[in-house]
């Protein structure tokens, strides 16, 4: 029988065919209609959107219980849009995402539970809600009762757990006062359910916003609620902002009616969900649900533990079953699966056994674990070495599964830490906040069905040492409790562990009531005295001889000495201090090495490699050492054998590898601990081959004169040695002040008196890390490849790949929404290296790292590297700052801030020392100009910049009312309305202004009644 395609399309009406082989079974009105056949007819315990949805758009067939079905519309209305502006198939990739997993079946489970919970405080939105439902629903808005009904609805926006900020009312009352007739007119558009709901807000916002009213997306959410709360949701940003990283959802932010409009869709979706299992939920509910498991510390708890939990079931049923992994595998969404192969593409052993299973998948839908065997034995023997010695088909299999995973474990383990630093009886301990988050790949990549946390105080160096509070989440159990690091004292102690078999059975009060019990011990057991008693070399001798060895990198710099020194036989001892008398990096390590540990030499620049394979010969003891007044503590090595060098490029490839302590450090230390698969990982590199063609990474003398041929400062001096001194040590630069002190022509007169190239742009609220990193841009041939954004241009050149040092300066930087547009850059202004979610054309992850003590590097299209001398020059306006994005600290410590003020003595020789330099020597008016700046400056500070437009407007008439009016009014943006007045009537006291044209202006732009 012929199958037939349906022709009509719409959002819950999509007509579907589903057929069982060539047998039409059903012809569904709509999906919906279509999903719950489908669940019925197969018996399944799920809908299964994933399966209609790609059997539509991707004529991909579905198979259950040994039958064949197909879902048939028409490809054509794909393209059409709702009546939401949102493409149907967008919507269906949302739902689709939103309902892959059990999140929603825990969260609604959670909820349910925590409504009668003593912390629960969120009834008042039903109550004040049906009572403006109520109200708004038998009122009329008109031009005469509109601000009448504002004052209603503000009266009921309630003090604390508002609704909205009561800002947005007093902004919407305004706009009421001055346009009676168009707000009411807004209102009765905002609730035409006839029109699409993003135009419905949109045009609300921007009509506000030409009145120079701000009106936020939590009053539109405040005010659709109020009308209908059964259809519309309240909305807070920060609520939608972690809803989308608890459901994996990447859509960026963007307009706050794009905003709103997501997070309604959003909650329709779930609304639908929940509504299908029997739960009559109306908008507010769904809300007041998605606002409880992001607030709650109760909900975010409970959800996060269950979630983990219940992926932690499924990997423990995988090292179980080969044949159900691949299975689950096969079934992952195909361009996730698309995407891991391009990241395995290109690379060797182990990850080319990834690319070849999935790359056979993808083209002949045909994997069995036949052909996982057969992978395993070609591409083992293309090495000379066993590359499967360690390596089980879990193993495998792991990354390829659990690597679009991580993000999203990682976020809700996340949440589970700050549930239990955020109790409140633990406030006054500075805990240890993004360390110990391990999700399921946390051995080495390996994999397996734990996660855990460790919750320690900051003052200790890491999870290691310290006593912590601890739960571990694995598929048959979950504990938590008092546990001990490895190098702790009391390691060896029963831990005080509570454990819970079943799920449902855990609750965030049951964690927090086990916690407090084990505070009195958590806080004994971190002091200092003790762990500093017990962390001396005595306590080495006290350790198992019978122990397994541990295993080591030792970095060595070759200008220093090298592995050949000790080849005959003998031993370095390599100190734990430096001759400042400071620790090393990673000391614990130093304190770790026994006699017996193996150890792998890294040779540093210019080496760069793995060189020789040794052992400890002595733990941490006292020698006298050459540029060591006394004798001082070290650990000695010993050589064993010479090995192939394995290259530092080569290491930062493997993905094995990534979280290894020496390349998550890039070697910045000197002797660094290894797991036992990570050492094997790196042995069986070292048959691999390196070609080598570096070109040098530009450098900058910073010992340059910095010239200001063209600029004229009245603290010159102070300037150049505050910028000097700034850029020589090492830090990034802000130039702050009023508009026009030159601070823009300043940022380029330093860029070249040091003689270097560089970019420079004016940041925008639109930035995002797209425009500053870089993102995924279409070819010509429809194809996506990565472009670089304005940060990483300085660093290469997008053509010949080679490396370049040209500084960044960004001018009017506060106009960014900083945490948006460089959030991924603070890691690497601090000197940390980074991995982006892009690939170059070879395939390898993009990364973008410090030089350190790289002098040349290999060019390709995936590294780029930040040079030591490269750095970033901004501006920010000090005058409209407030009314700006603000700088969070850890963005400002990166930066030296120097001030480029105006001058303090405004006089006509001060404007005569400027006209040189303007190029206006013979211009009549410097007396009335420096009048005019120095009264300006009473009520706005303005540098030389402006003043400069208003000379070059004036020079040829004299016309300062219409430069006045140009130039300078518009900067009194923000000022009181006395004082706008206040100084056009001081100018309307000299002769060369009219007061009246000033008066005008003043009320057609600030809306001053004159």
């Amino acid at each position: 029988m012929e199958r037939r395609a349906p022709k009509r399309l719409n959002k819950t009406e999509i007509p579907v065919n589903i057929y069982e082989g060539e047998k039409l079974i059903k012809e569904s009105r709509s999906i919906q209609e279509a999903a719950r056949f489908f669940k019925e007819y197969t018996k399944a315990e799920r809908f299964n959107w994933s399966a209609i949805h790609k059997g539509i758009w991707h004529d991909e067939s579905f198979s259950v219980s040994g039958n064949t079905y197909y879902f048939i519309t028409d490809q054509e209305a794909v393209k059409e849009r709702n009546k939401e502006g949102v493409t149907i198939l967008k919507q269906i990739e949302l739902e689709t995402k939103i309902l892959s997993d059990k999140y929603l079946d825990i969260v609604l489970r959670r909820y349910q539970k925590f409504r009668s919970h003593p912390d629960y405080e969120e009834t008042y939105k039903w109550e004040i809600l049906s009572e403006l439902n109520t109200y708004l629903q038998n009122t009329e808005i008109t031009e005469e009762n509109v601000l009448e009904v504002i004052k209603y609805i503000k009266s009921k926006n309630p003090q604390s757990g508002s609704f909205t900020h009561w800002s947005s009312l007093d902004h919407l009352m305004k706009l009421a006062e001055e346009a009676p007739g168009l707000t009411s007119e807004l209102f009765h558009s905002l609730y035409d359910e006839t029109l699409p709901l993003k135009d419905r807000v949109e045009k609300f916002y921007y009509t506000g916003k030409e009145y120079g009213r701000s009106l936020g997306a939590p009053l539109f959410g405040y005010l659709l609620a109020a009308y209908d709360f059964h259809q519309y949701p309240l909305y807070k940003e920060e609520v939608l902002k972690e809803t989308k990283k608890q459901l994996a959802i990447t859509e960026k932010l963007g307009t706050i009616s794009e905003n709103y409009q997501m997070f309604y869709d959003i909650c329709t979706i779930v609304q639908m969900y929940v509504r299908d299992q029997g739960h009559d939920f109306s908008m507010l509910d769904v809300q007041d649900m998605l606002f409880c498991c992001t607030s709650y510390y109760v909900m975010v708890t409970e959800v996060a533990v269950e979630y983990v939990h219940s992926h932690a079931v499924k990997l423990h049923a995988f090292m179980e079953n080969d044949e159900q992994f691949l299975a689950e595998i096969k079934a992952m969404n195909e361009e996730l699966l698309k995407e891991r192969r391009d990241f395995y593409r290109n690379r060797d052993k182990i990850n080319r056994i990834r690319y070849l299973l999935l790359d056979q998948w993808l083209t002949k839908k045909s994997l069995t674990m036949a052909d996982v065997e057969r992978l395993k034995e070609e591409v083992n023997e293309e090495n000379e070495t066993n590359i499967l010695h360690s390596w089980n088909n879990f193993k495998i299999l792991f990354q390829i599964y659990f690597a679009p995973l991580k993000e999203r474990i990682l976020h809700f383990l996340r949440n589970l830490h700050d549930g239990i630093r955020g109790i409140e009886e633990f406030k006054d301990v500075a805990f240890e906040e993004e360390d110990s988050l391990n999700p399921f790949g946390w051995n080495q990549s390996f994999g397996n069905s734990e996660c855990w946390i460790a919750v320690y105080p900051k003052e200790i160096e890491n999870h290691k040492q310290a006593a912590q509070l601890f739960v571990s989440i694995d598929g048959d159990k979950v504990r938590y409790g008092l546990g001990y690091g490895s190098e702790h004292p009391k390691r060896d102690a029963p831990w005080l562990i509570d454990i819970i078999t079943n799920i449902e059975e855990f609750t965030y009060d049951k964690l927090r009531k086990k916690m407090l019990g084990v505070y009195p011990r958590f806080l004994e057991d971190n002091k200092k005295s003790q762990l500093e008693e017990y962390l001396t070399p005595e306590i080495g001798s006290l350790q198992n001889p019978e122990r397994e060895p541990q295993y080591f990198w030792l970095t060595t710099n070759p200008i220093i000495w090298t592995v050949d020194l000790i080849k005959d036989g003998g031993e370095v001892f390599y100190t734990a201090f430096n001759e400042k008398g400071n620790k090393r990096r990673i000391f614990h390590s130093f304190e770790m090495a026994k006699p017996g540990d193996k150890v792998l030499f890294y040779e540093s620049t210019p080496t760069k490699q793995i060189v020789a394979e040794g052992e400890v010969t002595k733990g941490l003891h006292t020698e006298a050492e050459p540029g060591f007044a006394e004798p001082v503590e070290g650990v000695s090595f010993r050589f064993e054998r010479e090995i192939s060098p394995v290259s530092w490029d080569q290491l930062i490839q493997v993905e094995e590898l990534e979280e290894s302590a020496p390349i998550k450090n890039g070697a910045q230390g000197s002797l660094f601990p290894l797991t036992k698969e990570q050492y094997e990982t790196i042995l069986s590199l070292e048959d691999a081959e390196v070609t080598d063609h570096t070109i040098p990474i530009p450098s900058v003398d910073f010992n340059r004169e910095v010239k200001l041929e063209s600029l004229f400062f009245e603290d010159r001096d102070l300037i150049v040695k505050q910028v000097k001194t700034a850029l020589a040590k090492g830090k990034n630069v802000i130039l702050t002040g009023p508009p026009g002190t030159g601070k823009s022509k300043l940022a380029k007169e330093i860029c070249r008196s040091f003689g270097v190239d560089f970019v420079m742009t004016t940041a925008t609220s639109d930035w995002s890390t797209y425009e500053t990193i870089g993102g995924s841009r279409p070819n010509a041939d429809g194809t996506l490849s990565f472009k670089q954004g304005l940060f990483l241009n300085c660093f290469k050149d997008e053509k010949t790949l080679k490396p370049e040092n040209k500084w960044l300066i960004i001018d009017e930087m506060n106009r960014a929404d900083i945490d948006k547009a460089f959030g991924a850059l603070f890691s690497a202004l601090t000197g940390d290296p980074i991995v982006l979610s892009f690939q170059g054309e070879s395939g390898n992850q993009i990364r973008v790292r410090p030089q350190n003590d790289l002098e040349s590097v290999l060019p390709n299209d995936y590294d780029f590297i930040i040079p030591n001398d490269w750095r970033l020059i901004g501006t920010m306006n000090t005058i409209d700052k407030a009314f700006l994005y603000e700088m969070s600290y850890a963005f400002m410590r990166r930066f030296a801030f120097i001030p480029v003020g105006v001058p303090k003595r405004i006089t006509e020789e001060l404007v005569n020392s400027y006209l040189p330099l303007w190029g206006m020597e013979e211009y009549a008016y410097s007396s009335i100009l420096a009048t005019v700046w120095e009264l300006i400056n009473q009520y706005r500070q303005i540098g030389p910049a402006i003043v400069e437009d208003i000379a070059q407007f004036t020079e040829v008439e004299g016309d300062f009312t219409s430069a006045v009016i140009l130039y300078v009014l518009p900067q009194f943006e923000g000022l009181p309305d006395n004082e706008i007045l206040e100084f056009i009537n001081k100018l309307g006291q000299l002769d060369q202004m009219e007061t009246e044209r000033l008066k005008d202006f003043a009320a057609d732009f600030f809306h001053i009644r004159v």
